[in-house]
């Protein structure tokens, strides 16, 4: 169940930026399907907007905010949903590997001298002698 809620959890801006789509495409079907993000952004709230066109400047809003406004909301979020996922697939590579290495039968062939190695099946334990 945490893994279906992990994954509806890393899809959701995909989903979000979907089900916006496919609201607006519902209420005005004469407008293209996908719509921009700086035109949502612009749409909803353009105080923030502005706001933050004059806080980075002409320049700096040209050269590095605009192609990402530029693109299609669908984009930006599966391109978000995608590096979710891949973030949580290295994690879980990463994860089983480090949980391999410090597994139960690594740790009990490491620290196995009190054994006898003699039989290499049985598994007599040591004994110590006092002198």
């Amino acid at each position: 169940m945490k893994q279906i809620l992990g994954l509806f959890l890393m899809l959701l801006p995909l989903l979000a930026s979907l089900g916006y789509d496919a609201y607006h495409h519902y209420l005005y079907p004469e407008d293209s399907f996908f719509s921009d993000l700086g035109w949502i952004w612009k749409f909803y709230h353009e105080d923030s907007h502005n706001y933050m066109y004059q806080y980075l400047g002409r320049d700096a809003w040209a050269t590095y905010i605009v192609p990402i406004l530029q693109c299609k909301a669908v984009y930006v979020g599966g391109g978000i949903s995608g590096f979710l996922i891949f973030i949580y697939l290295i994690t879980k590579v990463f994860g089983a590997a480090a949980q391999s290495r410090s597994s139960s039968s690594f740790r009990r062939n490491s620290m196995s001298l009190g054994r006898d190695r003699s039989d290499q099946g049985a598994k007599k334990s040591f004994e110590y002698k006092r002198k």
